[in-house]
């Protein structure tokens, strides 16, 4: 069993004034331990993807950048083939493929 997920830049979000209040609710920091700790003891992993990794501007498809996408953005059409996606799901995905991927190496 693993479970892949983000190391995001919990402080650096706080700044943001509009998400700050949400962020500090949903407790972010102490997820992941918590997550982490649960795993180890049923011997499972946590695997973590760098924060900069390009999950939500890459195309799940074909591995393209969006360039330019802003927070508000909530779906974009892929330039390079084509494809529409909803920004969380596409980010979900690529995620999942980069955790699959750091647990075969």
């Amino acid at each position: 069993m693993a479970v892949a997920a983000e190391t995001l830049n919990v402080k650096g979000m706080m700044k943001n004034r509009r998400l700050s209040r949400a962020i500090a609710d949903v407790g972010l920091g102490g997820l992941l331990l918590k997550i982490d700790y649960k795993l180890k003891r049923h011997g499972g992993n946590l695997v973590k993807i760098d924060r900069w990794f390009a999950s939500t501007r890459t195309c799940s498809d074909c591995g393209a950048i969006q360039q330019g996408l802003t927070l508000s953005d909530r779906t974009w059409l892929c330039a390079a083939c084509g494809s529409l996606h909803d920004r969380d799901e596409n980010a979900a995905e690529n995620i999942r493929r980069q955790g699959i991927l750091k647990l075969k190496a």
